[in-house]
């Protein structure tokens, strides 16, 4: 689309043997023409059901958009209707950010999203669908709504978990298995089943919950939900566990699965690959530096990976205390050129007040169940 703009210059302009006092110039453009938003009113987060039969908290939210902005909107409101036209319910919808009224459910003030709560005990809501329509009037008296959003009140009951796969074991170094569970929802209503949740216990306490998306809709009221892991889920985590599934609905109603035993095996990490100078000549004064580099692998990933470092000891002395290595890529502070590629690295200082001789250096690493991988050794020859 083609875009131009006049706007008249003072100025002399010489036109064929004529003198013109001032002239139009017209800046022309090409590109869109820039909208200006119209008044209106959409849903934000409504319930799909109503609980009839439970106390039930529900929020609704609209998003209310004005060309003059949120200061120009007066009130906003929402209204429940029956099957009959039959209005039920009529809240107003504020913009506060819950500040003056308190537990209306709004997050953000004066972000355009106008919010209120409501108990399914207010009224007495008919079975079947009751139909919600919001409005808002800005201060010159205009007035818009949104299109009416259905939703179901009805006697709500418990989703139902039909079917849950999982293995009996989960081998380190595994690739990925799948855990997953079949969910219906026993009210006839689409789409109820909030979140499907994957539940460890160990020892009988709750140990993790995994949040477990959307696989396959498998009909309008029954699902699967999901996800593959691989060893690495195991980090942190060893020996006897128990899992269960859990299914919430919006209402707030779940239902759990059997438990189901797993084992999950976690081995320990190794070091290997010491990378620094061998012989290093004593300074007579001031102090020399040596990078000490080390690898370090965990068969639950890296993030299994709890510390990583190394001992010195002269030969005929004392060991020093732990010194910790970083794989955080800080090549000026810890002599680490790349960061979580799996080489550990720390720098050390050599001054004249070292003792010639061999030193020996002890690697180790632990993860995050506190077991140690086996011990390697190097050395470093100090001249005098």
């Amino acid at each position: 689309m083609r875009v131009s703009r006049c706007f008249r210059t003072p100025g002399l302009l010489l036109l064929s043997g004529l003198l013109v006092v001032g002239f139009l110039a017209c800046d022309e453009k090409m590109g869109p023409v820039e909208q200006v938003p119209e008044f209106a009113i959409q849903p934000v987060n409504v319930p799909t059901v109503i609980n009839r039969n439970k106390p039930t908290s529900y929020v609704i939210q609209f998003r209310v958009i004005h060309p003059e902005g949120p200061s120009a909107v007066d009130s906003v409101w929402a209204e429940f209707t029956g099957p009959s036209g039959q209005r039920l319910l009529s809240l107003s919808l504020y913009d506060d950010g819950a500040a003056v009224h308190s537990g209306d459910g709004d997050v953000v003030a004066h972000d355009g999203v106008y919010s209120n709560r409501f108990s399914s005990q207010q009224v007495a809501w008919p079975a079947g669908p009751v139909a919600l329509l919001a409005g808002a009037r800005d201060a010159d008296g205009n007035q818009v709504s949104s299109q009416a959003v259905t939703i179901a009140a009805v006697d709500n009951r418990p989703p139902e978990i039909l079917q849950v796969q999982t293995p009996d074991t989960l081998p380190a170094g595994s690739s990925l298995i799948l855990f997953a569970a079949t969910v219906a929802d026993s009210n006839g209503v689409p789409e109820d089943v909030l979140e499907v949740l994957l539940l460890g216990f160990q020892n009988g306490a709750l140990v993790f919950q995994q949040p477990l998306p959307l696989l396959e809709r498998i009909s309008p009221l029954q699902a699967r939900y999901g996800q593959a892991f691989d060893s690495t889920f195991t980090a942190g985590r060893k020996g006897a566990f128990h899992l269960q599934f859990l299914a919430v609905d919006r209402s707030g109603d779940s239902a759990r699965s059997t438990l189901q035993s797993i084992f999950l095996e976690n081995t320990p990490p190794q070091v290997f690959q010491p990378i620094f100078r061998d012989t290093l000549q004593r300074p007579t004064s001031g102090a020399d530096t040596l990078s000490v580099h080390i690898r370090a692998i965990d068969r639950q990933g890296a993030e299994d990976l709890d510390r990583v470092q190394f001992v010195v000891e002269l030969v005929g002395g004392n060991p020093s205390a732990p010194v910790l290595m970083f794989d955080d890529g800080d090549l000026q502070t810890n002599g680490d050129p790349v960061a979580s590629d799996g080489q550990f690295s720390r720098i050390v200082s050599i001054t004249a007040q070292n003792q010639p001789g061999t030193y020996l250096l002890h690697f180790s690493a632990r993860d995050r169940v506190g077991q140690w991988s086996e011990t390697l050794t190097d050395t470093l020859v100090v001249l005098p």
